[in-house]
C-alpha cells in the first residue's frame, strides 16, 4: 500500500515528496494484529531468503521503496524503535519540512507529538467508506460480506482511530467471486491514482464523499483471525466457508492450509500429521489439510519436521 501511494505521489503534479518513513511495530504486536508466524526451519528458512523455491507471502509487483528514494533523492527514515511518536530526530517534530503528511498502512495510533510532523495535515489512506468499518482488515471484511462495493476513505488524522474529517472517498466495484488479493490489489491501484484530486481538495479546502449515510461500525483484528484460523472453537461448517471464499485458513502456529483433503463428523482429540497433510481437531469433527508449499507434504514435513509442525497447535 505504502509502495503504491509513494508512486503514485512522485507522479502527482506539483508535488513534491521530501521525505519516506518506514516505520514497522514490534514482534508482540504484530502477533497481535496479524497472528503469529510460522517458522520454517533453517533449511526452508534459508531458501526462502535465497529467493529459491518457496516463495510465500510473496507481492507481485512490489517495489523497494528505499532504492526509489535514493534515486529521487528523498530522505528514506526508518524511526528508532521504528515509532513515529518518539523515534524521528527532534527537529522533524520542532520545524516540519512539509505541509501534508500521508500515511498508508501504517499500524501506530499517533500520539500529540507525532502529529507535528507536517506544518498543515496528516493524512490517513484507509480501506473503507469512513464511518464503516474502522479498525482492522476493513477491506477484507468488506469483501467477505458481499458489500456492493469495496470504499476508501482519504481522511485527516487525529488523535481517534479512523475518525478524522474526511477529504476523499471513492469506491472500487469488484465481483464477489474475484478472490481477496485480486481485488485487494485494484482497489490499492485505483485509489492511488486518485491522490491528484485528494491533494486538490487539500489546497482547496472542500470534500468529495460518497452518497448515502452509513453506519459507523468497527472491526478488530482478534475478529479476523478469529474467523481465518481453525481450532476447537470452529465448526467443520464454518471453516468450510472460510476456505470456499478465500481458498485458505491458518492455524495457530501460523500453518497456512491450502487445500482440504477430508473432513468428518468423527472424534479427533489432538492434532496430527500423517503422509497427507495435518489433521485438525474442531469442535464437531476435524478437517484434513494440506500446508502451502512448492514441493510435495512429504519432503515439506521432512524439511520442517514434524515436532515443529505440531508445535504450538496442541
Amino acid at each position: 500500500m505504502s509502495q503504491t501511494m509513494l508512486k503514485e505521489s512522485l507522479a502527482c503534479r506539483g508535488v513534491e515528496v521530501v521525505w519516506f518513513l518506514e516505520a514497522g511495530i514490534p514482534v508482540g504486536k504484530q502477533e497481535k494484529l496479524y497472528g503469529r508466524k510460522f517458522d520454517y526451519g533453517p533449511i526452508l528458512n534459508t531458501i526462502k531468503r535465497s529467493k529459491g523455491i518457496l516463495k510465500i507471502n510473496n507481492h507481485n509487483g512490489a517495489i523497494d521503496c528505499c532504492k526509489v528514494c535514493n534515486k529521487e533523492g528523498i530522505a528514506y527514515i526508518v524511526p528508532q524503535g521504528l515509532s513515529l511518536n518518539d523515534g524521528l530526530p527532534e527537529e522533524m517534530y520542532r520545524q516540519p519540512q512539509v505541509d501534508y503528511a500521508l500515511i498508508a498502512g501504517c499500524d501506530q495510533i499517533l500520539k500529540e507529538k507525532a502529529l507535528r510532523i507536517a506544518r498543515k495535515k496528516i493524512i490517513n489512506y484507509h480501506y473503507s467508506p469512513l464511518p464503516a468499518y474502522r479498525g482492522k482488515y476493513i477491506a477484507f471484511w468488506q469483501w467477505y460480506n458481499r458489500e456492493p462495493f469495496i470504499g476508501y476513505t482519504f481522511h485527516e488524522v487525529d488523535l481517534g482511530v479512523d475518525t478524522g474529517k474526511i477529504i476523499y472517498q471513492g469506491k472500487v466495484d469488484y465481483d464477489p467471486a474475484e478472490m481477496y488479493d485480486t481485488v485487494i490489489r485494484r482497489v490499492v491501484t485505483e485509489s492511488g491514482k486518485q491522490l491528484n484530486e485528494v491533494y486538490d481538495c487539500l489546497e482547496q479546502s472542500r470534500q468529495v464523499l460518497l452518497a448515502g449515510e452509513r453506519e459507523e461500525s468497527l472491526f478488530k483484528s482478534r475478529d479476523y483471525l478469529n474467523l481465518v484460523t481453525a481450532g476447537r472453537s470452529q465448526q467443520v461448517e464454518q471453516m468450510q466457508e472460510v476456505f470456499e471464499r478465500t481458498g485458505w485458513f491458518r492455524l495457530k502456529n501460523g500453518l497456512v492450509i491450502s487445500q482440504i483433503i477430508d473432513y468428518g463428523q468423527g472424534k479427533t482429540d489432538n492434532y496430527q500429521v500423517d503422509s497427507e497433510g495435518v489433521v485438525i481437531p474442531l469442535a464437531d469433527g476435524y478437517i484434513k489439510g494440506r500446508v502451502i508449499s512448492p514441493v510435495p507434504f512429504w519432503l515439506f514435513k521432512l524439511l520442517v519436521g514434524k515436532k515443529r509442525l505440531l508445535a504450538g497447535l496442541n
